[in-house]
């Protein structure tokens, strides 16, 4: 009806409020409520208030709302509607009848049969379409109807075997019927539009002899990197730019002849590839991936590998079978994956398969009734409702499983709950005792009253990194030549877990991810170039590669973002998510320019590794076994602990970030192990450290 509009809710288990909006005049009258077609009997009119063009009416149905039923409102010529059941989400009885344990949702086969299964509690009716998959079919779809089960669970069993069969469900819920692609489906054709049924092929543990042990997240040397912005420059010989194959082809160069891609990787000595998000995303059309760009933070499903990344998005199995490849390739050249993994939101979660399959649950509110988007980012994820965070574990356990990745970097973990990725720690820490977790502890979200992945909150994770802001910014400070920013950084050094000018934030210094930069920030070349610009270039180059070297030589985890070394330039922009190729992409060009840094960057990337101690985490040893001072701005690291230093005698660094030589004296004959400079020297005094660098000493 024109200029009118019709809601009902549940607001208690047998009551149903009734709303309209309307400019045609009110009488109080008793509106019919049917269940599955037919009139319930007994429907009483409690309450009746009407004001202007709002009117409410509560009415009391003869026995509790009973889900798996259709209930519709008929309000005479204001019109019908379904029920809102929003009132129901969070009431204990319907988390402990409604929360499904089984491993089974999605497709699963067994020796004869394929079955369909569906969790959707609120509706009273789900149906399957499927057909054989082929591009650009015609072929008309079957249609089945599921059987509604224990836990709000519809499943369906078909004889044979359904492997590489395309389907959608129709879902009948109280706002009305929707089709929707499986949430918890393995694959699915371009823009997951359908979903695709295909049999498992774990690949965990296929190439655990491959990789070196790393028994401490403060071993890993992390290198963050996008599939497409470390592949796609034109200056390579990359076959397959862009793509999950084009990192990991062998053999490449760029223009001048420098390794490109899995090569300079090798090349660089790191251990761990962050790789950003490579679960199915809904940015970037993946039938003609070059028209758009994107990182891809906006997740669309999360057991699905992106397509857009794939020599083939139109192939619902080339993208599989090319991040194995992928996986496998740098696990056989000694480089752990991290999946960068955003279980923090969805960009537009109120059209997205989770809030049409289970309306209202999947995303939080804040107690206003307001939508949450505390990430800023869309519709933030209810991480803390059972069936959510148990979605969230079994797409964690299918990408260890299915791809063998060997970490997750958490996007926004302060929004995710404690519970859910300590569940997530338990049940990947049974498959990989080596796996790697870590995430942004920003204390963001509001309205949930439980502890969240903060960094406030590290004691209760300690398995887990937390990116340190603080070393970050202290770092920044010091490389920019700021005298003020001296004990912050010290502090960094010391890992943040020791009570060092600063009380400690972390317990282990394995809890602090160190970095200057990452995907989303400026670049600390074009930090220099804004912070500091009487710089020459060629002296914001020896501030980077001091900058490195100090974080390498840090206590805590080493984390350094693609083209950091090389003095990558994203034109004083920071968050460039959405920005293109030119501006994201790695700068093979710049490479060849730079080389000589990246081949200093791999050697202090060696020395960390050929020096063990500093992957010491315990705040103890680290707090009574070195001796950090400093001397006209200019850092002194001394090693305390005999054992850690024995190959050398004496073993000291020094930090100097400032525009001046320092001179130092120290006992007995000193040898270079390594510097940023090649303008060492000596004097009557001592020990000459040059302006602008990171260098290490001996006595043996």
């Amino acid at each position: 009806m024109k200029d009118t509009f019709l809601s009902a809710n549940l607001v208690s288990e047998s009551l149903i409020r009734v709303s309209i909006f309307s400019s045609v005049s009110f009488e109080p009258f008793l509106p019919s409520v049917l269940r599955d077609g037919e009139k319930i009997q007994g429907v009483r009119l409690v309450k009746c208030s009407s004001f202007q063009s709002n009117s409410l009416l509560d009415l009391e149905l003869p026995e509790p709302l009973q889900l798996g039923h259709s209930y519709l409102i008929f309000a005479g010529e204001y019109g019908q509607t379904g029920v809102n059941l929003d009132w129901m989400l969070d009431k204990k009885e319907f988390l402990e009848k409604y929360t499904y344990e089984g491993k089974d949702l999605g497709v699963t086969f067994q020796k004869e049969t394929t079955t369909f299964k569906l969790w959707a509690p609120f509706a009273h009716r789900v149906l399957i379409r499927l057909r054989p998959y082929k591009k650009n079919s015609n072929e008309p779809y079957e249609y089945h109807s599921l059987k509604r089960g224990d836990c709000g669970v519809y499943s369906l069993v078909l004889k044979g075997d359904f492997h590489g069969y395309e389907y959608r469900y129709c879902v009948f819920n109280p706002q009305g019927p929707v089709e929707v692609a499986d949430p918890y489906a393995k694959a699915s054709v371009a823009n997951g539009i359908s979903s695709i049924a295909v049999h498992p092929n774990p690949m965990l543990g296929k190439n655990k002899d491959t990789l070196p042990p790393c028994s401490c997240l403060t071993e890993a040397i992390i290198y963050e990197t996008h599939v497409r912005d470390f592949t796609s420059h034109p200056s390579t010989d990359i076959q397959n730019k862009g793509t999950y194959l084009g990192l990991v082809e062998p053999g490449k160069k760029t223009k001048n002849g420098h390794p490109a891609g899995l090569d300079y990787l090798k090349m660089l000595g790191i251990t761990h590839l962050q790789l950003l998000p490579i679960a199915d995303y809904a940015s970037v059309k993946e039938g003609n991936p070059s028209v758009g760009y994107n990182w891809g933070y906006d997740p669309a499903q999360y057991f699905v590998p992106e397509g857009s990344l794939s020599t083939d998005p139109e192939d619902p199995f080339a993208r599989i079978e090319e991040v194995k490849t992928m996986v496998s390739t740098l696990h056989q050249n000694g480089i752990r994956v991290v999946m960068d993994v955003v279980f923090n939101h969805v960009y537009e979660g109120w059209e997205s398969n989770f809030e049409k399959v289970v309306p209202g649950y999947y995303f939080r509110r804040l107690p206003s009734g307001k939508r949450s988007n505390c990430s800023g980012c869309g519709c933030d994820f209810a991480s803390e409702r059972p069936m959510v965070s148990k979605l969230i574990v079994d797409a964690c356990l299918h990408w260890v499983q299915e791809y063998d990745i060997d970490g997750f970097r958490f996007d926004l973990m302060g929004l995710l709950d404690v519970k859910t990725l300590e569940a997530i720690q338990t049940e990947v820490l049974r498959l990989k005792p080596d796996f790697c977790f870590y995430g942004e502890g920003w204390d963001m979200a509001r309205g949930v009253n439980l502890p969240m992945g903060t960094k406030g909150n590290a004691p209760m994770l300690p398995r887990f990194g937390f990116f340190n802001d603080f070393y970050r910014e202290a770092a920044k400070r010091f490389f920019c030549q700021d005298p003020s920013s001296l004990h912050d950084f010290e502090f960094g050094i010391a890992g943040s877990c020791v009570d060092f000018f600063h009380k400690a934030h972390f317990i282990s210094a394995s809890q602090s991810i160190n970095y200057l930069e990452c995907h989303d920030n400026h670049t600390f070349y074009d930090v220099l170039s804004s912070s500091c610009p009487e710089l020459e270039e060629k002296e914001k180059n020896e501030l980077i590669q001091a900058s490195i070297a100090g974080l390498l030589t840090s206590f805590g985890v080493p984390f350094l973002h693609m083209g950091e070394e090389i003095g990558q330039s994203k034109n004083g922009q920071g968050n460039t998510y959405n920005s293109g190729d030119k501006l994201n992409q790695f700068d093979y060009d710049r490479l060849d320019g730079n080389f000589a840094m990246a081949e200093g960057v791999s050697k202090w990337i060696a020395l960390r590794k050929a020096l063990p101690f500093l992957s010491s985490f315990s705040p103890k040893e680290i707090d009574e076994n070195f001796d950090l001072t400093d001397y006209r701005g200019c850092l002194r690291l001394v090693l305390k602990k005999k054992e850690w230093i024995k190959e050398y005698g004496f073993l000291v660094f020094y930090i100097n970030p400032s525009n001046h030589e320092v001179n130092f004296v120290e006992e007995g004959d000193m040898h270079l192990v390594l510097s940023t400079s090649s303008q060492l020297g000596f004097d009557s005094e001592g020990l000459l450290i040059p302006p602008r660098t990171v260098s290490i000493y001996s006595n043996q």
